[in-house]
């Protein structure tokens, strides 16, 4: 790698709308290059040396290339995440990612799919999310008897629990399990 090659790849991804292919190893040669560069500065003999000077601008310049590489490939998966929405598949430029950008897009998609699901479709489907959470919450509540006074929780349930010592209730499943942990509740068998 050379910084013409850096050059190039970040004109094509500048140019492009589309994210461009790379390497799968662009990155690890990138470093390779960077470290020649720096030993090859490191050898030179006076800091104030045309040698010197050429080398550390090359550097600066690769350094500023891939960041600018990075950046613009960020962007376009942000993008590309965006636009999953548009259909149940992955876009089609997918396959021109790195291993770690493929693991940033599907992370971004997951994170917009569970967004849609806690804002969208309760609004849209309202019908259908009250009764399978009615049938949720009996089949996840356990009994339990709370041992010691505690203060007001929150539950998994997304209601508000103040309960004191001796006191019997449902408790969904998660919440009964963490306070039977800290010996604060006992599970009360059918």
């Amino acid at each position: 790698m050379e910084c013409e090659d850096l050059s190039l790849i970040s004109k094509n991804e500048r140019e492009s709308k589309e994210i461009t292919s790379l390497p799968i190893t662009f990155y690890k040669d990138a470093k390779k290059y960077l470290g020649k560069l720096e030993e090859e500065i490191e050898k030179c003999n006076s800091p104030i040396s045309v040698e010197y000077r050429m080398l550390s601008d090359e550097l600066n310049t690769s350094i500023g290339r891939i960041e600018e590489i990075f950046f613009l490939r960020r962007s376009k998966i942000f993008s590309m995440a965006a636009q999953s929405h548009l259909s149940n598949i992955k876009h089609k430029n997918y396959n021109r990612l790195l291993p770690e950008e493929k693991k940033m897009y599907d992370a971004l998609t997951n994170l917009g799919e569970n967004l849609k699901s806690v804002l969208l479709d309760p609004v849209l489907n309202q019908e259908e999310e009250q009764k399978p959470e009615l049938e949720e919450d009996k089949q996840e509540c356990v009994l339990v008897r709370i041992l010691k006074d505690i203060p007001t929780f929150a539950g998994v349930d997304g209601r508000s629990y103040t309960v004191k010592a001796e006191d019997t209730l449902l408790l969904p499943v998660s919440n009964a399990q963490g306070l039977i942990k800290k010996n604060v509740a006992q599970l009360i068998e059918n």
